[in-house]
């Protein structure tokens, strides 16, 4: 090969054109080692943190699932108490008069045990701000009761919600003979609550002939209990987030408080949001991949 200088040309001798042609193509050759050892790098740290937010979820699924559980267990254990049962079904089918100003004893009894039930399990409220007028009605917030087979309050305790509105809709459409839970809502107090029913049955010896005269039904907040187990113990990492989210219509709803300060139930994105991190986990059940998150950061998602 010939190059150009100032003395005009002259040949190189072969031995250094080889050499530099060696070195061109080592450099290349580094180029692409350098690139396919990030690459591997990349993969491999992203499986590490593919494990490490799967544990995660799946911990804090189980958390919330056993917190969800233990919720139910304490009205299917009110509804299978067989002094309720039988005190249920003499209350409900008492003919008393609509002038009647006394209840009757079994009523006395079952709201002692819902009330002590209520206070030993959470299914009470505290009241914030000042106290009103005592010739102000407050609105329940929380509680348990007893209704019958046609939905008429037989027994609760004293804050328990009126049967109206959202909570009157969900014993409306809850199936007969099954529990039924009634999802996160905001109380007229902007406190997020919910409901759980258990069915309860007639006092009978035939197992097979099970009927249903009424249902026990609990509602109570949730904030100072479910939110607390969205943090992983152990967990040092600065950017983890744990949220609980939902699909209504055509929306994904925030459900937990999240990282920036925004309090459950105050946020929702249109689930066809571009490459949207909430969408993808409530679509995609313990998939996992890298995401946008609600306040536009770019991060790695699974559900």
């Amino acid at each position: 090969p010939e190059v150009e200088g100032e003395g005009g040309k002259f040949r190189l001798p072969r031995t250094a054109a080889l050499a530099g042609i060696v070195l061109v193509v080592i450099a290349a050759l580094g180029v692409v080692l350098v690139f396919r050892f990030v690459a591997g790098e990349r993969q491999r740290d992203l499986r590490v943190w593919q494990i490490s937010l799967g544990i995660i979820a799946d911990t804090r699924a189980a958390d919330v699932d056993a917190w969800i559980e233990r919720q139910f267990t304490t009205v299917r254990d009110l509804a299978a108490n067989e002094s309720l049962q039988l005190y249920m079904t003499e209350i409900s089918l008492a003919d008393r008069p609509s002038d009647a100003t006394e209840e009757p004893a079994q009523a006395g009894y079952l709201r002692n045990l819902l009330v002590a039930t209520a206070d030993r399990e959470g299914f009470t409220v505290q009241r914030r701000g000042t106290p009103v007028n005592a010739n102000v009605e407050r609105v329940g917030l929380a509680g348990l009761a007893l209704l019958d087979h046609a939905g008429k309050l037989l027994v609760a305790t004293p804050e328990m919600p009126p049967i109206e509105g959202r909570i009157k809709d969900f014993l409306n459409h809850h199936k007969p003979g099954e529990r039924a839970l009634l999802d996160l809502y905001l109380n007229p107090e902007g406190t997020p609550t919910m409901g759980f029913l258990a069915p309860v049955f007639a006092l009978q010896t035939d197992a097979g002939s099970a009927q249903e005269i009424g249902v026990v039904l609990g509602i109570r907040p949730v904030a100072d209990d479910l939110y607390a187990r969205l943090k992983q113990p152990g967990d040092v990492t600065h950017t983890a987030e744990t949220d609980l989210v939902r699909r209504v219509g055509a929306a994904i709803e925030y459900i937990s408080p999240l990282a920036d300060g925004t309090p459950p139930l105050k946020r929702a994105l249109a689930a066809d949001t571009p490459d949207l991190a909430d969408a993808f986990a409530v679509a995609t059940p313990g998939g996992f991949a890298e995401r946008t998150d609600y306040a536009g950061n770019r991060v790695l998602v699974t559900g």
